[in-house]
């Protein structure tokens, strides 16, 4: 052992090499002089508070699931998740920060979307939704918490009842049929069998992919630039329990049939799997909009064509408060608040990318003043502190 005594009380650390009589010199790897810290480094902030008895028991729950279980899937997690929420969460904030950081992680594919089970899409469409719903229904419950669970939801597709996950099965076989050439071997099969089996968001991204290359006229570029522009990797593709090894292809006489299916099954894959496609989140509360709440939800998508960057944020800010105050009515049903929070979300990931990327203008301190004020009741609307009155 080796004691450094009579340090200042400031000393933070001590630079030093290490000697070895007669002759052996000991720097650090790659040379130079060794570091010792010496002072008490403060924990990051954030970093420096204690965890409620909740959160750890939460926390380890968690974690026993998710490294120890055999046979886990997305189902598996969002019925796991339900259950917490039911049975020990309750009102504790470090608890629902931790349910948040589990889905974020799920969202990032940091977590294993599928492990030695099969699961049919209706069983995860159905688990999807009433997760998602029970969520809604907390954030209608718990005022001081709503940003928490607002970001929890943000993190899951809405899902859908059996019927929408059973189409997941049906339509794919009826795009099967259009080539008999699409047997055991074939990227569309194998895709086929994942989907019966185990389908997940990167579904999504698979047939975005499809589309690409169906339009672009076979071009197989086209196929590997949208998967890797969104991370689903051939490594990804294959480690699949029911993996994806071939690459589409191209029967030049089935194209425009080809691309109607492959656009329809998007659709209804976004349906069950994302929360933030703005279009079918819109679509679903359509028909339940209040007369003041839906022109300023259809303005918002007429804006965010044909306005200018500043004006797109301005309909955003009203889209979204109007939306707000239909969320805190007492008379809505926990699937219409569901839904109207996706829309929100939907919404807010759609006019962040205009505010991230920069916003033109005259220059005006005006106009400064004016588009700070409005991404500051955007913030407000998320962070739920807006009230439904304003």
């Amino acid at each position: 052992a080796i004691e450094i005594n009579n340090l200042p009380s400031t000393a933070q650390g001590v630079l030093a090499v290490l000697h070895a009589p007669p002759s052996q010199w000991y720097n650090k790897p790659g040379g130079g002089d060794m570091y010792l810290t010496v002072a008490d480094v403060k924990p990051l902030p954030g970093l420096d508070s204690t965890i409620s008895a909740v959160g750890k028991e939460v926390t380890v729950d968690i974690v026993e699931k998710e490294m120890e279980y055999g046979s886990w899937t997305l189902m598996h997690r969002y019925n796991h998740a339900s259950s917490l929420i039911h049975s020990t969460i309750a009102e504790d904030p470090d608890g629902w920060a931790t349910v948040y950081v589990w889905m974020r992680y799920s969202q990032l594919r940091v977590l294993d979307w599928q492990r030695n089970y099969n699961t049919q899409p209706r069983q995860l469409s159905h688990s999807q939704m009433s997760f998602v719903t029970l969520l809604a229904k907390r954030y209608r419950e718990l005022p001081n918490l709503r940003w928490i669970i607002r970001l929890a939801m943000s993190c899951v597709g809405r899902g859908g009842s059996g019927d929408l996950g059973q189409r997941i099965r049906d339509d794919i076989l009826h795009i099967l049929r259009h080539h008999r050439g699409w047997g055991h071997g074939s990227m569309m099969e194998e895709w086929h069998q994942k989907l019966h089996n185990n389908t997940n968001p990167d579904d999504v991204v698979i047939c975005d992919a499809l589309l690409a290359f169906w339009h672009s006229f076979g071009n197989i570029h086209e196929y590997r630039r949208v998967l890797g522009e969104n991370g689903v990797t051939p490594q990804r593709l294959a480690s699949y329990e029911q993996a994806i090894h071939a690459e589409p292809d191209y029967v030049p006489h089935i194209r425009d049939t080809m691309l109607g299916e492959l656009g329809r099954y998007g659709h209804l894959l976004k349906q069950v799997h994302l929360g933030t496609d703005l279009h079918t989140s819109c679509d679903y509360v359509r028909g339940f909009l209040w007369g003041d709440v839906r022109p300023c939800v259809d303005g918002y998508l007429h804006a965010r064509v044909h306005a200018r960057p500043i004006d797109k944020i301005f309909s955003a800010a009203e889209a979204r408060k109007a939306l707000r105050r239909q969320i805190l009515d007492g008379h809505m049903s926990d699937e219409q608040v569901r839904d109207l929070l996706f829309a929100d979300i939907a919404i807010e990931s759609d006019i962040r990318r205009i505010i991230e990327g920069g916003v033109e203008h005259d220059g005006s301190v005006w106009s400064h003043l004016r588009i700070l004020g409005t991404v500051a009741e955007l913030l407000l609307c998320s962070e739920g502190v807006i009230s439904s009155r304003e």
